[in-house]
């Protein structure tokens, strides 16, 4: 969870992230899937952000819940985070979550 604020947190949001060094480490497209699942329905959101990383390598997902017990589930295409113009996307999407749910 994240959220603004210095001593009290205001606003707080949901941005799960999953990191494996590496796919034989096991794929963590899946396993940040199933968290999102629980947080989204633990949480009564309607949709849910989150990222999973695979060595240098940055996939942005969101996974929403549409009428009864179906999920649309989106993924970004690969960023390499050791080139610079992805590493600047990178960056970009981070800060776009961030002013989703942040007015400073």
């Amino acid at each position: 969870m994240l959220a603004s604020g210095v001593i009290i947190p205001k606003k707080p949001f949901f941005f799960i992230q999953e990191y494996k060094t590496s796919i034989p480490n096991g794929n963590p497209k899946w396993q940040l899937l199933a968290e999102l699942l629980v947080a989204i329905n633990k949480n009564s959101e309607k949709s849910l952000l989150g990222t999973f990383i695979i060595g240098q390598y940055w996939h942005f997902v969101r996974l929403t819940k549409e009428e009864g017990e179906k999920y649309t589930f989106s993924s970004s295409d690969s960023y390499d985070s050791l080139r610079m113009d992805d590493l600047e996307i990178i960056y970009k999407n981070l800060q776009a979550v961030k002013n989703l749910y942040i007015d400073d």
